[in-house]
């Protein structure tokens, strides 16, 4: 018994460090999500902060916005969704994708959330990533209609998915199949 408890007083400090040091990163992922403009440096710190978490299974902890903040808070998952989409560059895109295929087959419904808005503000550069891959197609379609529900009927599916972006109207000739795909799938999931 007194080896364990030798053991427990050594090991203590060990984990609240460990404690603190999370504390921390999640504070500065949370500081870089509130950043309307995230430059190439700071999404590579926040992307740093994001795969350490990941590698350590937290993307589901929960962050308060603020200290006195009990009521409202964030996973670490939303936030660096939010931090992809304020970036400047389309590496935050490839970033998430990447992410997203490391989970293939997860039923995190913050991911397809956190996916259609980067697609809403780089319309052109997701399908070309997406190119026929399903489950990104519909990671896209889960998140278009999740994210849109309340406004979403059968008869208005296109239209509200034309109204992401001006560009997706301009693109459809050459992504035809994958908007119509989308589309589709969104409006067969409307009607179930």
């Amino acid at each position: 018994m007194k080896k364990i408890l030798v053991i427990s007083l050594l090991l203590f400090p060990v984990f609240k460090l460990f404690a603190q040091h999370t504390e921390r990163q999640l504070d500065q992922l949370l500081s870089y999500s509130k950043i309307k403009q995230i430059d190439t440096t700071q999404f590579n710190s926040a992307l740093k902060i994001f795969r350490s978490l990941e590698t350590r299974r937290e993307l589901d902890v929960a962050v308060r916005r603020s200290p006195n903040d009990d009521e409202s808070s964030e996973t670490v998952l939303r936030i660096f969704g939010t931090i992809c989409l304020h970036s400047n560059s389309p590496k935050a895109v490839d970033e998430f994708i990447k992410f997203i295929k490391r989970q293939k087959g997860s039923a995190d419904e913050e991911i397809p959330t956190s996916f259609e808005p980067l697609f809403a503000k780089w319309p052109d550069y997701v399908l070309i990533r997406i190119a026929n891959d399903k489950d990104l197609l519909n990671q896209l379609e889960w998140g278009f209609v999740n994210n849109h529900f309340h406004d979403l009927t059968t008869k208005n599916c296109r239209t509200i998915f034309y109204s992401l972006n001006p560009k997706i109207k301009y693109l459809y000739p050459k992504y035809k199949k994958q908007i119509d795909y989308v589309i589709s799938t969104a409006v067969g999931d409307l009607k179930s």
